[in-house]
């Protein structure tokens, strides 16, 4: 009778195969968190800006920003909005418009970099862009 220390290579391979499909179960529902991490925090600054913006409109009758936009941060003065961070984690500095949208954000995520998440003059979200990219913010 053959004395057995240790695994065959097939028993190794085995485990090494149900390793990586579990590792693949995972990695897809990380990439789906971080999606809807990604959609959450555009969503969250828009509607700050949103807030803001209406709020600056029942004071002086029209959005702030210039009809071609502006940074938010040359118009924080006349926005009662704060945001934490200059800019935001996944995106480029926020604009403020006084036409529709009266708030976009430029996505800087690689491989969504085509995606820009605008809020409308009645609170409406969307995102321009190709559907992946759109796709990649949660959208």
């Amino acid at each position: 009778m053959r004395n057995k220390h240790g695994f065959s290579l097939i028993e190794l391979l085995v485990v090494v195969l149900v390793i990586g499909v579990i590792a693949s179960f995972a990695t897809a529902k990380y990439q789906g968190f971080i999606a809807r991490t990604r959609k959450a925090e555009g969503l969250r600054i828009l509607t700050a800006l949103y807030g803001a913006q209406e709020r600056y409109k029942m004071e002086n009758n029209a959005y702030a920003g210039g009809s071609n936009c502006s940074t938010y941060y040359s118009v924080t003065p006349s926005l009662d909005v704060q945001l934490s961070k200059n800019p935001p984690d996944n995106f480029a500095t926020p604009h403020v418009c006084s036409t529709t949208p009266v708030a976009y954000m430029q996505s800087t995520i690689a491989g969504a970099s085509g995606a820009r998440l605008n809020i409308s003059d009645q609170g409406i979200i969307t995102c321009t862009g190709t559907a992946a990219d759109c796709s990649t913010l949660g959208f």
